[in-house]
């Protein structure tokens, strides 16, 4: 996958965001974590959290990186996620209140830690 494909699959994501907005109000929390995570994390982490083989090896880094599931991001503290969430880390860029505002990380929080007991 080139960097361009790269780039314009995060630029869709994040429109697709901003027009999920409009319906955050009359969802419930965790499907609010759902929606934010496939909207904006899928494309990396792939749908159930493990990352993304493919993607892993056009970037040139081990797939363990990405895999949201495994055992040392199960241990890391909620705020710990929110940290990687808004700064990034690696080659993942943070995602800043314009692309997930802050009463939603909870939520995104909530459903990675579901995959990660569905992972299990």
């Amino acid at each position: 996958m080139s960097k361009f494909k790269i780039f314009v699959a995060l630029s869709i994501s994040t429109i697709i965001l901003a027009l999920l907005v409009l319906v955050w109000i009359s969802v419930s929390s965790l499907e609010r974590g759902r929606i934010i995570y496939e909207s904006g994390c899928n494309m990396c982490h792939g749908p159930v959290g493990v990352g993304r083989p493919d993607l892993a090896k056009d970037l040139e880094i081990d797939q363990i990186r990405m895999d949201l599931t495994a055992t040392r991001n199960i241990k890391k503290t909620d705020a710990e996620i929110i940290e990687v969430i808004r700064k990034g880390r690696g080659r993942m860029k943070g995602f800043d209140q314009s692309r997930i505002a802050d009463k939603n990380l909870k939520a995104l929080v909530s459903y990675i830690r579901k995959l990660q007991k569905s992972n299990k």
